[in-house]
């Protein structure tokens, strides 16, 4: 079994004294790697790719920078663990952008971009597109507004699905979305929830997940790359019963709306042509009994448990809301033997991530304690 956790260091070299940092051979590179990412479409408000579109604006991103606002990684990749595609700056790189202030913010010689590589390709078409029926009405009025929708009929048979990629329709307030199986159990009570909302899909503030047996097939974030079938390196695959219907749940963030926006999300979906040797699931791992005191700061909190069978972790995907301010989830052994999984300094809402683990995944058994713990202030 293959086990996504879900938890509600370099050695580059200083940049030289005597060798002014220049945008072409110094910092293209790293923004290429580490910025543009989202900087590169309308995940961000401006692009950075070219020097013309880099030079207007560097007093703001070496501000960016130095502030740790940008780029928004809080994950302790130095204390913790590596992180596969992460964007956090080590010490050397944050020093060059310093450096290139310093040294008046010069372009350098050559036609260098920082533009990231080309987007990878699915190995085939998908098997199914799951798109709600009708676009979601999203209003400029609502704070943090979730919206689901089921997308297909019932599946006559099991299938394992192998891979996943979000088509995002309105990126500029698509705050995160998820596809989830809905088995038969479940069923009546999501089709209530729908039932009672007039318009086109549900409300559904909180998330989808709450309802029993309801499985996570993927999620989206701005900057999560597709999931590709086969890519992982080990053929593994999200179980969906037979009689299960897909569901597409989208939140939305409408700070920057000024009208009401009609979106419409889908999720492409590749299927397995036989069951896969690995089972991917997801594990919540939360405190849902949360009781932190009013004016509290660094306040803890914390949960554990085990896992009802071995597994190999690939991923954490930590989450909190607007009153979090730190979150670690460690691996600890029945020898003692403790492991960081997940170590975040600080914490954005806007900003969630997933970190996958490089490599071939760590072993988890079920003799292996996991420990989640949030720190909040609640001013």
């Amino acid at each position: 079994m293959l086990l996504l956790l879900f938890s509600a260091c370099s050695g580059d070299p200083a940049p030289k004294d005597t060798d002014p940092v220049e945008w072409s051979k110094d910092l293209a590179p790293v923004m290429a790697k580490r910025c543009v990412g989202c900087h590169a479409s309308a995940l961000a408000p401006y692009p950075l790719s070219t020097w013309e579109e880099v030079a207007p604006l560097g007093p703001l991103i070496v501000a960016s920078v130095e502030a740790g606002r940008m780029p928004p990684w809080p994950f302790d990749d130095e204390s913790c663990r590596s992180v596969p595609g992460s964007l956090g700056l080590t010490d050397a790189e944050r020093a060059l952008f310093l450096a290139w202030r310093e040294d008046g913010y010069l372009r350098g010689e050559g036609e260098a971009d920082s533009s990231p590589p080309a987007e990878p390709t699915a190995p085939r078409a998908a098997d199914l597109t799951a798109a709600p029926a009708e676009a979601f009405e999203v209003s400029p009025l609502e704070t943090d507004p979730y919206w689901c929708a089921y997308t297909s009929e019932p599946f006559a048979e099991e299938r394992w699905v192998e891979g996943a990629e979000i088509v995002v329709d309105t990126v500029s307030i698509s705050h995160h979305g998820f596809v989830y199986a809905v088995p038969p159990a479940a069923q009546a009570e999501v089709d209530a929830r729908d039932l009672a909302d007039p318009l086109p899909g549900f409300r559904c503030d909180g998330g989808l997940a709450m309802a029993d047996g309801i499985t996570l097939i993927a999620g989206w974030a701005p900057g999560s790359p597709a999931w590709w079938p086969g890519e992982s390196g080990y053929a593994a695959g999200v179980r969906v019963p037979a009689g299960s219907r897909l569901a597409v749940e989208m939140h939305y963030n409408t700070t920057s709306l000024d009208m009401p926006a009609a979106d419409a999300p889908a999720w492409k979906l590749w299927f397995a042509a036989e069951r896969p040797p690995w089972t991917l699931i997801t594990l919540p791992l939360a405190d849902l009994d949360l009781a932190i005191p009013a004016g509290a700061t660094g306040w803890e909190e914390t949960a554990t448990t085990r896992l009802p069978v071995d597994a190999l972790l690939v991923s954490t995907g930590p989450h909190m809301h607007g009153l979090g301010r730190g979150m670690s989830t460690t691996l600890t052994r029945a020898d003692g033997e403790e492991l960081c999984l997940t170590a975040l300094d600080g914490w954005d809402f806007d900003w969630q991530f997933g970190y996958p683990v490089e490599g071939a995944g760590i072993p988890v058994d079920i003799t292996d304690t996991l420990r989640l713990t949030c720190t909040f202030d609640n001013p």
